[in-house]
Order: C-alpha cells, then structure tokens, then sequence
C-alpha cells in the first residue's frame, strides 16, 4: 500500500469513526449500515480512479466489490424488501460479473472478461425473475442454509487442524 492509498484509508477510517461518534452522541440518526455504505462508496470511488489503468488487477477487483457492497448496504437500508436473503445469490453473481467487467475495462484486449461479466450478469438478472418462477431460485438458497449449519463445525475442525499442525 503506497503512502496516497494509506493517506487515503486513513482519512476514510477517521471519517468512518467520527460519523459513528457522532452517531453514538445521538447528534446524528443514521444507521450503521449506511455510515458504512458510504464509507465504502468514497473509499473505493478514489482508490479505483488511481489503480485504473495501473496493472493493479488485485486492487481493481477489491474496490469493485467493496463499492457494489457499499451499493447493497445502502439499497438494503433505503428499500423495503421483504426477504433479503433471497437476494444474496443474484448479488453474488451480479458483483462477479461486475469485476469481469472492469478486468476487461482496464485490459481490453482480453474479451473472455466481457463475455463472463456480461454472462454473470445476465444470470443474475435471470435468477431474480424468470428462475424464480421455475422454483431454481429456491434450490439455490438451500444451500446456503445448509452451509449456516455446517460453516461452524467446518471453522472449529480448521482452527484445530492448524493449531495442531502448527510449527513449533
């Protein structure tokens, strides 16, 4: 991280602290989520405009995600929906899709980056209307409640295994 980058997360962390201590003194009502949506949206807006065009894929491909996060945050705070969890899949595809699309903005040369993001993207799409009424959307929710039960045991046996393979 080079010295704008960290001047910048600095002033974003502080921003981030003060809005939340302000927020604490009941001098603002404001939620959380959007303190940290917006948070996100300014950091990523700044830090994307300097890694364009940059060979730094890896910095690209983090402010994507935490900007279309901080989009959620804020249409989830803003919009009524009444079951957002079923959003969760078509999110995910949505935001995949979204840093094909930047990969292959930054690189134009490499076209399997516009054909995946826009594939990803139109499969989100897809998932919130047409596969839903096919009943697929369900089934792709089962799975993460399947993980909610297994993520736990998953992280214990992990966190043991390293522990006990750990040099000494």
């Amino acid at each position: 991280m080079n010295f704008r980058n960290k001047k910048i997360l600095a002033v974003c962390l502080f921003l981030y602290g003060f809005i939340l201590l302000l927020r604490k003194s009941y001098l603002i009502n404001i939620s959380i989520e959007s303190i940290t949506g917006y948070i996100f949206l300014l950091y990523s807006l700044i830090t994307f405009y300097q890694a364009f065009n940059n060979e730094r894929r890896e910095i690209l491909i983090f402010v994507t995600i935490l900007f279309l996060t901080g989009v959620e945050l804020l249409v989830k705070v803003n919009i009524d929906i009444y079951n957002a969890r079923y959003i969760v899949f078509t999110s995910v595809l949505f935001v995949s899709g979204s840093v094909f699309l930047v990969l292959f903005l930054e690189n134009t040369n490499e076209k399997i980056f516009a054909v995946s993001g826009i594939t990803l993207i139109i499969l989100s799409y897809l998932t919130i209307t047409i596969f839903k009424k096919l009943g697929v959307f369900y089934l792709t929710n089962v799975i993460p409640n399947m993980f909610g039960f297994i993520l736990p045991a998953v992280l214990i046996i992990s966190g043991i295994s390293i522990f006990i393979h750990r040099k000494k």
